[in-house]
């Protein structure tokens, strides 16, 4: 296998590369399906398209709240296409129990050939049901947006629903974006919070009704998770009022400790000092990385989002970081540190889960540490840490989650 830096590595990772890749198997996990109360979804598009859909509703207990339009040629050719959208809304706003108060019709790539005017549609379906709200979502990986992927979109549209207040409607409420499972209660970015006197929190996973939805407006700030939520935050702060805060995860202390800074000059606090926290998180992980004694560690984009960063952190503390194995996407959420890694770790190697040389091939032996299943499976990782997309793991108390989790996992609490 090609190292950092050569040529061939480039070709290896898929880049330009007419290669082969595959599929991992799935791995068994509660899913959270982010609904807005009082919504309803049509999928519209033909049914090869709409399959997969139909699949998932079921399989993660959705069906209730998602239709499907399915459309023929023959709709296409006669021009029926956005009539059928219209006349169904209609046929659903008799059939469901109670009816919908927010209709989002999704498309599929069909539609970016059809050149269909969503302005016109969209007003079209307000004056034929005045009582409701609509938006269009894409669901179209041939179209290429180099400002927004597929997954943001889809997300941006989730609150686009709700209705601007007043500023004295303002609260002390902070909109958590991009969080699909609840924070550990003893998560201290929690505790930073309450100590600044805000609250509550307030995220779409934990809405129960429209209410609860339309209550993120009279928040004060929201914080960002992933950054395939910044266009939801963009339209929080443009159109509802509410500023926000990057707040993707780090395992790297003094990021954290910055983050928390930032929180605060945001909300005119002073800032706190948490040299102790971040002194305290470099010396457990310098302690587990002198337990592993130079054990090779390797990392998947499904134990974190922002992989590269997440490598850094760990070479930082002195981990034996020797693969990454890197998402395919062509959205770079973590640019300095893959080009840190790439420029300074020679030892390091970046490539693909999906690609087929790993069908033969491994890039280290077994006797290794995997942080996430993709590389452990690819692998055949001797130890093992299962963490998906970083989730449970925020803060100082995230890094030190993640130390417990890496002793753990090859048998060292010392």
């Amino acid at each position: 296998m090609a190292r950092v830096g050569d040529k061939r590595n480039d070709d290896l990772a898929g880049s330009g590369s007419p290669g082969l890749s595959f599929y991992l198997p799935e791995v068994s996990r509660k899913h959270t399906v982010l609904h807005i109360p009082g919504s309803h979804t049509l999928y519209v598009g033909p049914l090869s398209c709409t399959r997969r859909h139909d699949i998932h509703a079921r399989q993660y207990g959705e069906r209730k709240d998602v239709s499907f339009l399915f459309i023929s040629q023959a709709d296409v050719v006669s021009g029926r296409y956005e009539d059928l959208m219209v006349e169904s809304v209609g046929e659903l706003l008799e059939l469901l129990d109670p009816a919908p108060r927010i209709f989002q019709l999704a498309v599929f790539c069909i539609d970016d050939f059809l050149g269909t005017d969503e302005t016109a549609l969209l007003e079209r379906l307000r004056r034929a049901y005045p009582q409701c709200q609509f938006a269009i979502d894409h669901i179209d990986p041939v179209s290429l947006n180099e400002r927004m992927n597929m997954a943001s979109n889809l997300l941006s549209t989730q609150y686009s629903f709700i209705l601007p207040r007043a500023p004295h409607e303002h609260d002390n409420g902070v909109n958590l974006l991009g969080t699909f499972v609840p924070f550990d209660p003893d998560c201290d970015l929690l505790h930073m919070l309450a100590g600044w006197g805000l609250g509550p929190l307030r995220a779409l996973h934990a809405c129960e009704t429209y209410e609860d939805y339309q209550a993120m407006g009279a928040s004060r700030l929201a914080l960002v998770f992933r950054l395939m939520n910044t266009a939801s935050a963009d339209f929080m702060r443009d159109r509802l009022g509410i500023p926000y805060i990057v707040a993707t995860p780090s395992y790297d202390a003094q990021a954290v400790a910055h983050l928390y800074c930032d929180i605060a000059r945001e909300l005119g606090e002073p800032e706190p000092d948490l040299s102790a926290q971040v002194e305290a998180c470099r010396e457990d992980a310098q302690r587990t990385a002198r337990l592993l004694d130079g054990l090779p560690v390797a990392i998947d984009c499904e134990f974190s989002l922002m992989v590269f960063a997440a490598a850094k952190a760990l070479l930082g503390y002195g981990f034996n970081v020797r693969c990454i194995f890197r998402s395919n996407h062509r959205f770079k959420l973590d640019a300095q540190a893959e080009s840190f890694i790439l420029e300074q770790c020679p030892q390091v190697l970046v490539t693909r889960a999906e690609s087929h040389t790993h069908l033969y091939e491994s890039a280290l032996g077994s006797d290794c540490l995997a942080l996430g299943v993709d590389c452990a499976r690819l692998l055949d990782a001797r130890y093992v840490v299962d963490i998906w997309h970083d989730e449970g793991y925020f803060g100082f108390q995230g890094i030190h989650k993640l130390m417990a989790a890496i002793r753990a996992a090859v048998g060292k609490e010392g």
